[in-house]
């Protein structure tokens, strides 16, 4: 059997790293181990890390990697050089926490734990994507550890990770509540980066480590296993999707749906959310049936259902493809003009910020006049106030990709606010949104 070379280190007692390794080659016996005494051994002679395929760096209470600035930036480019050359990096909370300094990796991962919240019991919820790609099939759809700790950075920073695990948190200093991951993964050149969030328990390590918890370990194992290149491409059926999605009820406030076609897959699946949430929308094949999309009878309809009295905002699904799409510029051009409240999500797993505003900039006959306060505020669109240019609102960039967005809370406030909801408050929300989510699993929608 070819061995799994694995590179560890942890800040706990190496009698608990010896028994949690044990157990993960019960669960994986090509797993072969080797334990650093301290993390700056790794820049030792004695090894070389690429010698293994994995670094797998556990920590429970803030750890710096040197109390010497140049060792640390040391250490953290040589695991970059070894993450770029192919290899996988598997981290745990506190080695990007900001106080740690340990900046290269900080970088790398675009990560940078800033919070923290001590809880008892931490909640995980596999999302959709994880359960769509199929991943962590050895954990059940929700567990609990004793973690005793909960941390996280700006979500902002999630565009570019595979988030694999959830939960939900009440921020301490603003009382809101707040969906933060607990494990994601992110390709960085030809290699992988993981991380997890473990707990802090003060003078000693978690219980899901000092008691080998069964589904902790087998989260640590399936850490080590997940390759983020060979994932599943969950395949979706259009015709499928479209049978079961309500047609818009126009004598109630309605949303307009505006995407590009090449991303219709992804966009009905969260029309499918939509309607299980309550929102009445207008999507064009589900509402015209005589016009193709772009020609004079398609172009009516699309002017005639903005133009409604009912017609209260829209959801805008922006890609490469739709930035592209004459059509999805008429549809702009017609909010505009019917000043609409607007919703934008990302599609794009990795939309180049600077590319989109290169195209909004082009699009000459969109002005960004103080009076376009509806183009301008929901649009996600700024006007510099230096040199009249414009800047995408920090609400694109907390979008997220496919089901995994309507877990975010700022996306979360402007649906309430905007796409007539029956719903109070964010809480009540997400605890229909988590249950809406499991049922709409499209693994089990097209078996």
């Amino acid at each position: 059997m070819e061995k799994t070379k694995v590179l560890y280190w942890a800040d706990f007692k190496k009698s608990y790293s010896r028994h949690l390794i044990k157990k993960l080659q019960e669960i994986n016996p090509s797993l072969e181990f080797t334990i650093l005494d301290h993390i700056v051994d790794i820049l030792s002679p004695n090894v070389d890390v690429f010698d293994y395929q994995i670094v797998m760096i556990q920590v429970t209470d803030v750890t710096k990697f040197s109390a010497s600035e140049s060792e640390r930036e040391k250490i953290g480019e040589l695991l970059e050089e070894f993450a770029d050359e192919g290899n996988k990096l598997i981290v745990s909370h506190d080695v990007v926490y900001r106080r740690t300094r340990n900046e290269v990796l900080q970088e790398m991962y675009h990560y940078k734990i800033n919070n923290f919240a001590r809880e008892n019991n931490v909640k995980y919820t596999k999302t959709s994507y994880c359960k769509q790609v199929e991943a962590f099939s050895s954990l059940p759809s929700v567990f609990s550890l004793a973690d005793g700790e909960l941390c996280w950075g700006d979500i902002s920073q999630l565009q570019d990770k595979k988030i694999f695990f959830d939960t939900v948190v009440v921020d301490p200093q603003t009382g809101k509540r707040l969906r933060i991951p607990l494990v994601f993964g992110k390709i960085y050149g030809g290699g992988q980066l993981i991380w997890f969030n473990t707990g802090d328990a003060y003078d000693e390590p978690p219980a899901p480590i000092t008691e080998l918890d069964e589904n902790f370990v087998k989260l640590l194992a399936e850490c080590i296993s997940v390759d983020l290149n060979s994932l599943k491409k969950p395949e979706y059926h259009n015709e499928e999707i479209l049978a079961q999605l309500h047609k818009c009820d126009f004598s109630k406030p309605f949303s307009f749906i505006c995407y590009s076609a090449a991303d219709s897959s992804r966009v009905y699946q969260n029309c499918l959310v939509l309607d299980k949430l309550g929102v009445n929308y207008f999507l064009d094949f589900k509402n015209i049936t005589s016009a193709t999309p772009g020609s004079e009878g398609w172009k009516e309809n699309v002017h005639e259902a903005l133009d409604h009295e009912n017609c209260t905002s829209a959801f805008v699904f922006m890609s490469e493809d739709f930035l592209n799409s004459s059509n999805c510029f008429y549809e702009l051009q017609k909010m505009n003009a019917f000043e609409k409240k607007f919703v934008p999500i990302l599609l794009g797993v990795s939309m180049d910020m600077e590319r989109t505003l290169e195209i909004i900039q082009e699009w000459d006959s969109l002005t960004y006049e103080e009076k376009i306060k509806t183009f301008k505020d929901i649009l996600a669109i700024r006007k510099k106030e230096n040199n009249g240019g414009v800047q995408i609102n920090q609400l694109v960039y907390h979008c997220h990709r496919d089901l995994r967005h309507f877990k975010n809370v700022q996306l979360v406030e402007t649906i309430l606010e905007n796409c007539n909801l029956q719903l109070s408050d964010s809480k009540e929300y997400f605890e229909k949104i988590d249950e809406i989510l499991e049922a709409c699993d499209l693994k089990n929608l097209f078996s």
